[in-house]
């Protein structure tokens, strides 16, 4: 389930919002210490902070919003005001705020915006995920025209559906050729699988990748699923 943090000084109004949005199935916890609120939002796996500006102690939303913007640039934080200036706001969303609501909060905008902001914190880890990765492709190493040629034969395979067998001698690069092949598709944020078909029986080759039905193989044989 999605975990909502809301940081406010006024706790019956936390305890209103907590109760609204739990109706609408959205799990929240709050924090009315902005210390404590900073902790937790440092220390525990958060996917949207709501962020109160002015909590009436020494240390204030802005603050939190500071430290939390260079220590978990990645977390999603939504300031709220019911005493706020359009200054304020913009100073906010300079600071890296990913939105400003004010007060009293319209919960389906505020539904709206927790939504957006969700699916925007999964994007960009995903994009970092697949940063990542893309970091780990291989290349294929020369100038020559026959290893261009075979190149732009991967790119232009990739872009397809097509099943592909890729065969050769030993060491003529088989994996690199496929896992460049997987890099350049559609699936590149699924997972790239190697198996060495040259260590299981020929005759068990289908029963790994696919499986078996009980009883079709010998009782002391272990077979895994892939």
């Amino acid at each position: 389930m999605d975990r909502i943090l809301l940081i406010d000084d006024n706790k019956e109004y936390c305890e209103q919002v907590k109760k609204t949005l739990n109706l609408r199935g959205i799990d929240l916890t709050f924090y009315t210490q902005g210390k404590e609120g900073l902790e937790s939002a440092l220390n525990n796996g958060w996917n949207v902070v709501l962020l109160d500006v002015y909590l009436n102690q020494e240390i204030n939303g802005l603050d939190i919003l500071k430290t939390l913007v260079e220590h978990k640039p990645q977390l999603p934080i939504v300031m709220i005001s019911g005493a706020s200036t359009l200054q304020t706001a913009v100073d906010a969303t300079r600071m890296g705020a990913y939105d400003f609501l004010e007060k009293p909060l319209d919960i389906d905008r505020l539904i709206v915006t927790i939504s957006r902001a969700m699916e925007m914190n999964k994007l960009s880890n995903l994009s970092k995920s697949l940063l990542k990765e893309l970091e780990k492709q291989p290349e294929l190493i020369g100038q020559s025209e026959a290893l261009k040629k075979i190149y732009n034969d991967v790119v232009h395979i990739a872009d397809t559906d097509t099943k592909i067998l890729i065969t050769g001698e030993s060491g003529v690069g088989k994996d690199i050729i496929a896992k460049i092949i997987h890099f350049q598709s559609g699936r590149v944020s699924e997972p790239f699988i190697s198996l060495n078909c040259a260590a299981i029986p020929a005759n068990l080759v289908e029963t790994e990748l696919f499986g078996y039905k009980k009883g079709a193989l010998p009782v002391p044989m272990k077979i895994t699923r892939v």
